[in-house]
């Protein structure tokens, strides 16, 4: 009987401690859930930041393209103002040379 009783009271240290450390282990585990959230979190932030820094950026892509389609249209312009006048001009001096050359 002594020896069941000792047996017991051996399980029952046993199980003491067991639920002891158990509790311990549950209370990292929380701790580090919770600190995994609170990364998780930093993590999201960023990457929305970084979502509307390249959303910025890509904008400002747009706007530039939309500036150089811009720039370039009116340089085509120009090119055509410059060479209708050439050939104006051309044309003047070939119909003055050839009023010349009749008299």
């Amino acid at each position: 009987m002594n020896e069941i009783q000792a047996a017991k009271v051996l399980m029952k240290e046993k199980v003491v401690k067991t639920v002891k450390e158990l509790k311990v282990v549950e209370g990292e585990k929380e701790r580090l859930m919770k600190k995994a959230d609170e990364k998780i979190s930093e993590k999201d932030d960023k990457i929305k930041e970084l979502e509307i820094l390249v959303n910025v950026k890509d904008k400002n892509l747009l706007d530039l393209g939309e500036e150089k389609r811009e720039a370039i249209r009116q340089l085509c312009i120009l090119v055509d103002y410059q060479r209708d006048r050439y050939d104006h001009l051309l044309s003047r001096k070939m119909t003055v040379g050839r009023k010349q050359t009749a008299r």
